[in-house]
C-alpha cells in the first residue's frame, strides 16, 4: 500500500507559486502575490456614469470659450469646474505687459478655480483631489498640449478623457483645422468629440460628430466662432448621454487621415506657378488673421533690387469678367506668365496673372485673375494700389509689367 504523506501547513504555503519581494539585504518579507486566474484577468473599464460629472476643462482660445460657457450654464451635467490654461505670457513694449488666455479670462470671470499648466510640464501637475473621482471628466479644447500618462492615469476610463476637435476627424488632425478647411477650399467640415490617446495627438475613438458646410467666402475668424457654437452643443449631446455615446462610439479610419500643421509664414509665400488665383485669395481667409500674403518683386530692369512685398487684401476676377471690363489689361495678361501684374484703372486694383485652377472645369474658360488693392512693400506703410503703383511704375517693363516670383523655400503643408 502506497504510503499516504501529510504535508504541514507551512509546507504548503511554501510549495505554493508566489511571487515574493523582500528588501535587498533584509530577511524581512514585505509582500507577496498570487498568480493571476484566468477570471481575474484584466477586465474592460466599467461603463461611463451618468452625469453630473465633475470636468477638469483644459483651453486656451475663444473657440474653447464657447464650450466652458455652455458647461457653466448646464449644472445639471456639470456640478465642478476646474480650469486650466498656459501660463500668461508677456507682451508689449519690453514685455511690460501679460497676455492672458481668453479661456482663463472666462474662468475668472465666473469665479472657477483655475491652475496654470506647471513651467516644468504637465507631468508635475497637481490634480485637485476633488477630481479624483470615477464622476471626473478630463476635457481638452483647443490646448496644444500632449496631455502625459501620468495625468491621463488619474482618469482610467477612455470615456473619462474626452477632446473637442473642429474637424472631421480623421481629416485635418493638427494645431490648425479650421484654417487649413478654408485654405483648402473644402466645402465641408465640422465638429468632433474623441477620447484621449496616450501619446498620440487626435487619434482617439469618435464618441460624436456633426458635419457643417463651409461657405465659400468664409474667413478663419468667421468660421471660428460657427464652429465655436456648434462644438459646444454636441459636447453638451454627449455628455447628456456618456454611456450611450461610448455604445455609439466608432474608431477612426486610419486611411483617411490628413493633417493640419500649425500655420507659419512660409504658407503665405505665394507659388506663382502651383497655386491658382482661388488658391491665393483662400489662404488669405484661412491665414490672413496672422500674416499677409508675401511675394518677391523682380524688377524688369537691374537698377532696382527685389523687393519683398505683401498683399493684405485680394479678390479673385474670371477672364471673362477682365475682358469684358478691362479689355486693355487683359491683352497684356492674357498671354503672360503666372505672376505678372499691372493696375487697372477701371479695376483700381493690381491684376496679376496666376496659374489655372484645378477645381474650375476646364469649360468654365480660360485663368483667373488675382485683383490686389492693399499692398506693402516690406519696411513701408500699407498702401492701395493706385499709391503703390506710382511709387513702383519705374520697375515695370516698357508695356507697364511687374513680375511677382516665389522665392521662398517650400515647406510641408499639412497634407496626408
Amino acid at each position: 500500500m502506497a504510503e499516504t504523506r501529510l504535508l504541514s501547513p507551512l509546507h504548503c504555503w511554501l510549495r505554493s507559486p508566489l511571487s515574493l519581494v523582500a528588501r535587498p539585504g533584509s530577511r524581512r518579507l514585505l509582500h507577496y502575490s498570487a498568480p493571476r486566474r484566468a477570471d481575474q484577468a484584466a477586465r474592460p473599464p466599467p461603463p461611463p456614469l451618468p452625469p453630473p460629472y465633475k470636468i477638469l476643462f483644459c483651453g486656451t482660445d475663444t473657440f474653447a470659450c464657447a464650450s466652458l460657457q455652455a458647461l457653466i450654464d448646464r449644472p445639471d451635467l456639470c456640478d465642478h469646474l476646474h480650469v486650466l490654461t498656459p501660463p500668461d505670457t508677456k507682451q508689449g513694449w519690453g514685455a511690460k505687459r501679460m497676455k492672458i488666455a481668453p479661456i482663463k479670462q472666462l474662468a475668472l470671470h465666473h469665479g472657477l478655480p483655475h491652475d496654470h499648466v506647471p513651467p516644468s510640464g504637465l507631468d508635475d501637475y497637481q490634480l485637485p483631489a476633488i477630481l479624483r473621482s470615477p464622476a471626473s471628466i478630463l476635457l481638452t479644447c483647443s490646448f496644444g498640449h500632449l496631455i502625459p500618462t501620468s495625468l491621463l492615469a488619474s482618469f482610467p476610463s477612455p470615456s473619462q478623457r474626452l477632446n473637442l476637435h473642429p474637424s472631421l476627424l480623421p481629416k485635418l488632425r493638427g494645431a490648425a483645422p479650421l484654417q487649413w478647411t478654408i485654405a483648402r477650399r473644402l466645402d465641408e467640415g465640422g465638429v468632433t468629440v474623441q477620447t484621449l490617446q496616450d501619446g498620440r495627438f487626435d487619434a482617439g475613438r469618435i464618441l460624436g460628430q456633426q458635419r457643417l458646410p463651409i461657405p465659400g467666402d468664409a474667413t478663419y475668424l468667421d468660421l471660428e466662432k460657427t464652429m465655436a457654437q456648434r462644438g459646444a452643443e454636441l459636447l453638451v449631446d454627449v455628455l447628456s448621454d456618456l454611456p450611450g455615446a461610448e455604445r455609439r462610439g466608432w474608431d477612426q479610419d486610419e486611411a483617411e487621415v490628413s493633417f493640419a500643421f500649425k500655420v507659419k509664414r512660409s504658407n503665405l509665400e505665394v507659388r506663382w506657378e502651383k497655386w491658382s488665383a482661388r488658391d491665393i485669395e483662400a489662404r488669405l481667409r484661412g491665414f490672413g488673421y496672422l500674416y499677409p500674403l508675401s511675394t518677391t518683386l523682380h524688377p524688369a530692369t537691374p537698377t532696382f533690387p527685389p523687393l519683398r512685398t505683401l498683399f493684405e487684401s485680394c479678390s479673385v476676377l474670371p477672364s471673362s469678367d477682365l475682358g469684358a471690363r478691362d479689355p486693355h489689361v487683359f491683352s497684356l495678361l492674357s498671354t503672360s506668365p503666372p505672376g505678372t501684374a499691372t493696375y487697372s484703372s477701371v479695376l483700381n486694383s493690381l491684376v496679376i496673372t496666376t496659374t489655372k485652377d484645378a477645381q474650375t472645369p476646364s469649360s468654365s474658360g480660360g485663368n483667373e485673375f488675382l485683383l490686389v488693392d492693399r499692398i506693402k512693400a516690406q519696411g513701408k506703410k500699407t498702401k492701395d494700389a493706385l499709391e503703390w503703383w506710382r511709387g513702383f511704375r519705374d520697375r515695370a517693363d516698357d508695356q507697364g509689367l511687374v513680375s511677382f516670383r516665389f522665392d521662398g523655400i517650400a515647406h510641408a503643408e499639412g497634407r496626408k
